[in-house]
């Protein structure tokens, strides 16, 4: 009988160490999970900001200037630009993969503006030169 209870203790010791390692494996596990939560969101934050998605393009190049959805798109368009400044200052690789497609889609933008209203171009650059003295010989 004292063997059977020498067992029964030795068995629960070795069920409370058990018990005891899947505690503290759950709880890595937890913490693991919640780091791997917040680099996900931050990490589909970065992504989104950086997309040139279809419909920004599609919008930009083909819609007209004077509806309300291309102007949407150049809001998103100028927050992507201001993004990828902030992401070339740190050197990010994935910055530099849509640098050049976010430029030519305010090239494109900026142009559709100045066809729009060529004449406030005119008065604004005539303005710029107003008080401009030409040098005289």
């Amino acid at each position: 009988m004292e063997n059977l209870l020498l067992t029964f203790q030795s068995d629960l010791g070795s069920i409370s160490s058990e018990i005891l390692s899947l505690q503290q494996e759950s709880v890595d596990m937890n913490l693991r999970l919640k780091n791997r939560q917040g680099v996900r969101g931050e990490l589909s934050q970065f992504v989104d900001d950086l997309v040139v998605t279809e419909q920004l393009i599609f919008t930009i190049m083909e819609t007209p200037v004077s509806e309300q959805q291309f102007l949407e798109q150049l809001q998103v368009l100028d927050h992507k630009i201001e993004f990828l400044k902030e992401q070339s200052f740190r050197e990010a690789r994935a910055a530099q993969d849509v640098k050049d497609v976010l430029g030519k889609l305010k090239i494109k933008a900026s142009g559709q503006d100045q066809r729009i209203f060529p004449a406030q171009n005119q008065i604004s650059s005539r303005s710029l030169l107003a008080n401009y003295q030409i040098p005289t010989k």
